[in-house]
């Protein structure tokens, strides 16, 4: 594993992956309220502190880092919960936790449970009506473990030693809304999320702008079948939501998908391709990959297993599959999309 997630809140699909500690996020479209793209993620809640979208992965990574970027429309009354890190037992991982938090002066802290571990200096991180980006680097262990936080790029906590309370993982993250009434706001977006392990994605991950691409034609294979209401033509199936159209194969079948090329802005350098799929198995299993292609090769992904249940699955892809390299801007142009039914 080496990229866990990236959220850009540009599909109402991507909140299949979060489990919502209570029905308050809501994808937006207000361009004003969107680091990037068109869309970010609304909360609104009547609790501090407890209204937060929760992501929990099946392994246990020895090390993570978290980027995203928040705003809100409140200035801070207590110490705020922006983000919790899960390091109870398996099945169980909010039962103990490490948190990190606002508080007056626009003062950044974290804890380890109840306990404060270390604070920032005052005026550090304000989000108050402007998206501020916050990266963390948490490795959970008792003693040298790491809760490394950065404001915009810059450290503003650095702590070494016991963050875990007893426990040596980390099985989830909540991101929180920041009030304490149902007419304050928060938003979140550009949220990314790596381990350790690999030769990419390893580390920070930078202060990252997810710039969505969308579905606009058909590639260089056609294969699955339309359901649902047929809008003509494979690709359209893709770029409707909801559940009236769909695709569907055999195994081994694909598709693969042109793009729009975004505009990127000028000295951007390009971290991955993230390909986020969405599907179901109407028997209740089924496996499927994602796929990428370059100019003339195309990567296929590792296999995600379906359910019953409306699921979405991602894929990052730091290197461009013609030549095993990063990818240039001008890759972009050949650049297509796809999926494969693995059974």
């Amino acid at each position: 594993m080496t990229r866990l997630f990236s959220f850009g809140f540009e599909n109402d699909d991507e909140l299949l992956a979060f489990t919502q500690d209570v029905p308050i996020a809501t994808i937006i479209a207000e361009q004003s309220f969107a680091r990037t793209g068109a869309k970010s993620v609304e909360m609104r809640g009547a609790s501090p502190n407890n209204y937060a979208i929760s992501l929990a992965w099946n392994h246990e990574p020895t090390e993570i880092f978290v980027g995203g970027a928040i705003r809100t429309n409140i200035v801070p009354v207590d110490n705020f919960i922006i983000t919790t890190f899960g390091v109870g037992p398996e099945g169980t991982p909010f039962s103990s936790v490490a948190t990190l938090r606002w508080r007056t002066n626009n003062i950044l802290q974290i804890y380890r449970g109840g306990t404060l571990l270390a604070s920032s200096a005052s005026e550090v991180f304000n989000p108050l009506n402007a998206f501020a980006h916050l990266q963390i680097w948490f490795k959970p262990l008792n003693t040298g473990g790491r809760f490394v936080v950065k404001a915009n790029d810059s450290i503003v906590i650095d702590f070494t030693g016991d963050i875990t309370d007893s426990q040596e993982y980390c099985d989830g993250i909540k991101f929180h809304a920041l009030h304490n009434t149902g007419t304050t706001i928060t938003y979140w977006d550009d949220i990314c999320i790596n381990d350790s392990a690999g030769s990419n994605n390893n580390s920070y991950p930078g202060l990252a702008r997810l710039q969505p691409v969308r579905v606009v034609g058909a590639g260089t294979t056609t294969q699955l079948s339309r359901g649902g209401i047929d809008l003509g033509a494979n690709y359209r199936q893709v770029r409707e939501s909801g559940e009236e159209t769909f695709l569907q194969g055999s195994l081994d079948q694909l598709d693969l998908y042109t793009v729009d090329v975004p505009d990127l802005p000028a000295g951007a350098t390009i971290q991955n391709v993230i390909t986020t799929v969405a599907g179901k198995s109407t028997s209740g299993s089924g496996l499927v990959a994602s796929l990428v292609r370059g100019a003339t090769t195309t990567g296929t992904g590792s296999d995600k297993t379906l359910t019953s249940v409306g699921m979405s699955i991602q894929a990052a892809w730091p290197l461009n599959p013609d030549d095993s390299a990063a990818w240039a801007e001008a890759d972009l142009a050949n650049l297509q999309i796809g999926i494969k039914v693995r059974s």
